[in-house]
């Protein structure tokens, strides 16, 4: 477990002129950091030193559309691929918004957007194959795309609301309501171009709906989140273009005091279950047969964000630190920036952002680990 100590010792690891977006790579190594937003620059600092160094790198002009002239434009990260080498940007210039696949080792860049020819709305790298994107189009359709090849494929499924990918051969979605009020939440296997539905519900036409799978030591499963109500469901999915039946045992459901805003499994051996309603996280221990709930100081503005397998993260104007079962709860620093926070890859720093008079520094607090 962590351990906090009762001097801790904090250092500073970067400087930045500003941190307008930030995050940190899969493997911990990396915090890509924008520090002014209407600079196509990439401050990337190295975690995985005992003095961690920062390098510039610098968005190919070539690789995003010049603003109108007088026209505001902003760049922002939004996520790694899994191998902690590319980066997904938004490049946002007047009203229009385009995606852009940046290479930290080599500095090249693909402009999804324009390179396809898509109006997309989001966009996030196949965990396989960082070769492969999923994208939303303006017209909600989910679509594949293969940047090797130049590719898209038709439509996966039409009126899809949101979609995540959370495993390697698959990515789920919810749709949109349709005219009679339906919704449904479903996936769509790797290299499969037909999706199969896990759930519809025409109670939730304005509600919360989302739905996350993974594999817990050979076993498969599946959360579905109706509005205030978490199912979590055991059973293999077929692929999504065959005949065979979905076949899920239901686990338990869970019942939130709000509707939920997140849903999703704990990192690396997927062992929680959590569902996140404004301050309260609810995880449900899948080893133990076990729900907890986590209670933060602060409702969350994003996603849950885990320091290890057992430990959550929360940044806002101060940082804490959970255990996944809510019956540890230790601030770590005051006077933060809400922005990520990570665990070095040798687990004996927490590394974070502050704001100083005239800059924004990256810091880290040594922990004790026993």
């Amino acid at each position: 477990s962590l351990l906090f100590p009762n001097n801790p010792k904090i250092s500073t690891a970067a400087t930045y002129a500003n941190v307008a977006s930030a995050i940190a790579s899969p493997d911990h190594k990396f915090m890509a950091v924008v520090p002014k937003n209407d600079a196509p620059v990439i401050a990337l600092t190295a975690l995985d030193t005992e003095t961690p160094t920062t390098s510039s790198l610098t968005i190919p002009a070539a690789s995003f559309t010049a603003s109108p002239e007088g026209a505001a434009q902003s760049f922002t990260v939004q996520s790694w691929s899994k191998d902690s080498r590319l980066l997904l940007i938004t490049h946002v210039y007047g009203d229009k918004t385009e995606y852009i696949s940046f290479d930290t080792q080599s500095s090249k860049a693909h402009n999804i957007s324009v390179e396809l020819g898509l109006d997309i709305t989001k966009v996030a790298y196949s965990l396989g194959d960082s070769n492969i994107l999923y994208a939303l189009t303006s017209a909600r359709e989910l679509r594949r795309l293969n940047l090797s090849s130049q590719t898209v494929s038709g439509p996966l499924v039409s009126n899809v609301g949101d979609f995540a990918v959370s495993e390697e051969r698959l990515v789920t979605y919810e749709t949109l309501a349709d005219a009679s009020g339906a919704r449904t939440v479903g996936y769509v296997s790797s290299g499969s171009s037909k999706a199969k539905t896990l759930a519809t519900d025409k109670s939730l036409v304005d509600k919360a709906l989302a739905v996350a799978t993974g594999n817990y030591y050979g076993e498969h499963y599946t959360v579905i989140l109706r509005n205030n109500t978490v199912t979590i469901s055991k059973g293999s999915l077929p692929a999504s273009d065959s005949d065979a039946a979905i076949d899920l045992k239901e686990v338990t459901t869970l019942t939130l005091n709000e509707p939920g805003n997140y849903v999703g499994f704990s990192p690396e051996l997927n062992r929680m279950v959590y569902v996140a309603s404004g301050s309260r996280i609810v995880t449900y221990d899948l080893e133990l047969k076990a729900s907890s709930t986590v209670t933060l100081q602060e409702a969350l503005t994003r996603d849950v964000e885990w320091l290890d397998p057992y430990h959550i993260v929360a940044t806002g104007q101060n940082s804490y630190y959970y255990d996944y079962d809510g019956t540890n709860g230790q601030l770590f620093a005051s006077n933060t920036l809400n922005q990520p926070a990570v665990l070095s890859p040798n687990e004996k720093y927490i590394y974070y952002f502050a704001k100083t008079e005239s800059t924004s520094v990256l810091r880290r607090v040594k922990l004790t680990t026993d």
